[in-house]
């Protein structure tokens, strides 16, 4: 009788039984718990793609909205078994997919948990012809001559098919080449602007002689010199400079868009707070130039900003002058520049997509990184066909609908 009191092996067994009964369940629940998680992210998925196809397409009865988003998620895997995926459009043209799939755990049916409902839902905006005002601020340096300079044609010209093929016919576009200096075009010493601070001989000479001018214009002071208004302070024409072509200003006319890009030639130094500065004065409906829309929620104003290397210019009055090796920290001042006009342009609304074309400094691409809206609108382009692509893909991406929630 003693014995069989001390005797505790069926007790080890039992306790063995029950843990092991434990230990598998907590293994099998954790398998339901991934393979929900799985078929809820292919799901969200499936929805995401059936909301942006109806989103985009053109059909107007309830039927062929129906079909649209139920072969737009067959197409992506999902099988249309008890429930049907389902649509709405409210006045406010938003569009919205939902969908379900049921799921028979195999460890939490054991518990009661026979059927788990899996739910996704996504939002689009209707598709409406997207406006878009987008300005190239490019460097033309000279060391973007040879093969560079035809490879940023070939690519910036992509950009313009891009748009003008996918629906862009109302898109804007706007080509600001820099270099030392920015060249808005000798046309303006007819005009006299009051913003633009012209020589009065200069202003009184014959047209024939204004070659003395050629369109280039310095800074004014800072914070003036990144700023898009103040102009109670002039901006200083730059006699006697040669810079880079002159400034396209917004225009739907990509024929003539196209001729002058062909016709960009590299040449001088670099300076970027010039080039920035000047794509977001282009992208304003006010002077100096006003060929943008006002603030509007269906206009999307875009600065692409491309350049092959650093800064190696500083800001000396309204001069931009060649740094010599001993100077370099004066730089730093125009790469804060350069960050500051970055800044204030997406202040004011501008999305801001940068390039490194063959950029080999770290510390260049960590401006560039920086200029960007967010990193995703950062590229590094190793060689001209890659550059190609990135205009290409910023083009579309452009004029993409996208996905609100």
């Amino acid at each position: 009788m003693r014995n069989f009191l001390k005797d505790q092996s069926g007790n080890t067994a039992v306790f063995f039984a029950v843990s092991c009964f434990a230990a598998l369940s907590a293994i099998g629940m954790a398998l339901d718990y991934s393979q929900i998680r799985s078929m809820q992210t292919v799901l969200q998925g499936q929805v995401d793609a059936a909301v942006l196809a109806l989103a985009k397409s053109d059909a107007t009865t309830l039927l062929d909205r129906q079909s649209l988003v139920t072969a737009a998620m067959e197409q992506n895997g999902f099988e249309v078994t008890q429930f049907q995926p389902q649509f709405e459009i409210t006045a406010n043209n938003e569009v919205r997919v939902w969908a379900t799939r049921i799921y028979n755990p195999v460890i939490m049916g054991l518990f009661g948990k026979k059927t788990v409902r899996i739910n996704a839902e996504a939002e689009s905006l209707l598709f409406q012809e997207r406006q878009a005002e987008v300005v190239m601020v490019l460097d033309v340096t000279g060391s973007m001559g040879g093969s560079k300079i035809e490879g940023l044609k070939g690519a910036a010209n992509a950009l313009v098919d891009t748009i003008s093929s996918q629906g862009g016919a109302n898109s804007k576009l706007a080509l600001v080449p820099f270099s030392n200096y920015v060249n808005i075009s000798p046309d303006f010493v007819s005009q006299n602007p009051y913003w633009l601070l012209l020589p009065q001989k200069l202003i009184k000479k014959s047209s024939s002689e204004n070659r003395f001018w050629n369109g280039c214009v310095g800074s004014r002071d800072r914070p003036l010199n990144i700023t898009d208004g103040g102009y109670g302070t002039r901006i200083p024409a730059m006699l006697n400079e040669t810079c880079a072509n002159p400034i396209v200003p917004l225009t739907t006319d990509y024929s003539n868009l196209t001729s002058k890009i062909n016709s960009l030639s590299a040449n001088g130094a670099t300076y970027m707070p010039a080039g920035i500065a000047w794509g977001q004065r282009v992208l304003s409906y006010e002077q100096p130039f006003a060929q943008g829309a006002k603030p509007d929620k269906n206009v999307s104003k875009i600065m692409i900003v491309m350049t092959d290397g650093e800064n190696t210019l500083y800001l000396s009055g309204e001069e931009h002058v060649w740094a010599s090796q001993s100077e370099t920290y004066k730089l730093d001042a125009t790469n804060k520049d350069t960050l500051l006009a970055c800044r204030r342009a997406k202040g004011d609304g501008t999305e801001i997509y940068t390039i490194a074309f063959e950029v080999t400094s770290a510390d260049t691409k960590g401006l560039l990184r920086e200029c960007a809206t967010t990193p995703a609108h950062y590229n590094d382009a190793r060689d001209s066909v890659e550059l190609q692509q990135i205009f290409r893909n910023i083009g579309s991406e452009i004029l993409n609908v996208r996905l609100t929630r």
